[in-house]
């Protein structure tokens, strides 16, 4: 047993593999980081928001914006990034202008009267608050003052809803004057406005769906936006009225989108009249049913406010100097007309509406219209014209084809 136990206790140096040494004291465990100590560590690797030479930063450079410098999207002094809103940082900030956007009359909504917006969550205050303590983690919470409008509506987004002609419900908005975004239910809605944790890219990963007719029309190869007339269509049993939302592309129409109710679904029919005063106490005056003729004229609403603002930014381009060309659309002029088009309109506002009648005043953004069918006919022309239509339109004078060069090539029936 001596012997034995001289044998264990004997120095380490006649214990070449290390079998009778002492065991190693357990060392401590590494606790996981949590995402936020992993977010954290990941913006100082990245110098996040830090511009200084030698640093690379991964907000984005405003000099390499593409497209057209018009006017601000929200027409609310608030900050953005890649043309999305993202809201304000100061509540104190946005009661003040929710004010101030509640008694100017400079902006007059056609639609005031249809979709109302949602009820204010009574935990927004405490939302905004913890938004505000997070710094520049998460991504600002959404200004519920932008929401001017909202619904519900049966859409067929996806490919592959459009390809099965699958509808689904989906809850939109109209968030600004020009920007429409879709989500596949109101509680993704309500995560999306009110939860202050979220991540831009968790944000915005509850849009199922964003339109937005000004910012749209910088992306390559866009031409711009058209809406159908709603029309009746058998689907299985049910016969829905439904409209399309076609994108327009270099290489022809595409359909972003699809939207459709039932009949008795509509803001005019007997049964939303009936039960109109029922569902407003329930729902705070939002419509919980699927009306797509309401979505429709939101659309349109929101196709007029990109024109307006295109026929400010043309008037603003036209007054100022000359600068170096940028891509303006599909339907930019060269240069030489363009620069004739500003000696011909000295500054006064009735030569400009004159000239934004005509097709060479320099109107790069009217790409968008009511009825896809006529942009078809005045784009392809009439393929089922026979020899004795053609015969009967080349023997027109030259007056009549002068009149008709004078028109726009671009449909505008928006009103």
């Amino acid at each position: 047993m001596q012997s034995s136990q001289q044998r264990v206790t004997s120095p380490a140096s006649n214990d070449p593999f290390g079998i009778f040494e002492a065991p190693a004291p357990p060392q401590p465990v590494s606790v996981p980081a949590t995402p936020q100590q992993h977010l954290e560590n990941q913006m100082q690797t990245l110098h996040f928001n830090d511009n200084t030479p030698g640093k690379h930063s991964i907000m984005p450079n405003e000099d390499e914006e593409e497209g057209l410098a018009l006017i601000d999207v929200e027409l609310y002094e608030e900050e953005t990034t890649n043309n999305k809103f993202e809201g304000a940082k100061e509540v104190e900030s946005d009661r003040e202008s929710d004010k101030k956007e509640a008694m100017s009359p400079r902006r007059k909504d056609k639609n005031a009267d249809i979709a109302p917006p949602p009820p204010m969550p009574p935990g927004r205050e405490n939302a905004e608050f913890l938004s505000r303590n997070q710094g520049m983690i998460t991504s600002p919470l959404p200004r519920p003052s932008l929401v001017l409008h909202a619904g519900y509506v049966l859409a067929r987004i996806s490919f592959r809803t459009v390809l099965l002609r699958k509808w689904k419900q989906t809850f939109w908005i109209q968030y600004g004057p020009t920007q429409l975004l879709f989500f596949r239910s109101y509680a993704d809605f309500g995560d999306w406005l009110n939860n202050p944790y979220h991540t831009a890219k968790a944000r915005e990963y509850l849009v199922k769906l964003r339109v937005d007719f000004v910012s749209d029309l910088k992306k390559k190869s866009v031409m711009g936006y058209q809406v159908t007339q709603i029309r009746r269509k058998p689907y299985g049993k049910n016969v829905m009225l439904h409209f399309k939302l076609e994108r327009w592309m270099d290489y022809g129409p595409t359909i972003a989108a699809a939207f459709a109710a039932r009949q008795e679904e509509m803001i005019q029919s007997d049964y939303y009249k009936n039960n109109k005063h029922e569902r407003s106490d329930e729902d705070g005056g939002m419509n919980t049913t699927n009306d797509v003729s309401a979505l429709r004229k939101i659309i349109l609403g929101c196709m007029r406010n990109a024109r307006d603002q295109a026929l400010l930014a043309s008037q603003e381009r036209m007054n100022s100097p000359m600068q170096q060309p940028e891509y303006q659309g599909r339907y930019a002029e060269d240069e030489s007309t363009r620069q004739e088009a500003g000696r011909q309109n000295d500054g006064s506002a009735e030569k400009f509406h004159a000239a934004s009648q005509s097709s060479k005043a320099g109107l790069y953004h009217q790409a968008f219209a009511a009825e896809s069918s006529e942009r078809r006919k005045w784009q392809g022309g009439d393929t089922e014209q026979n020899d004795s239509s053609r015969e009967i339109s080349q023997s027109e004078s030259s007056n009549e084809v002068a009149k008709q060069e004078a028109v726009t090539q671009v449909v505008d029936l928006l009103g």
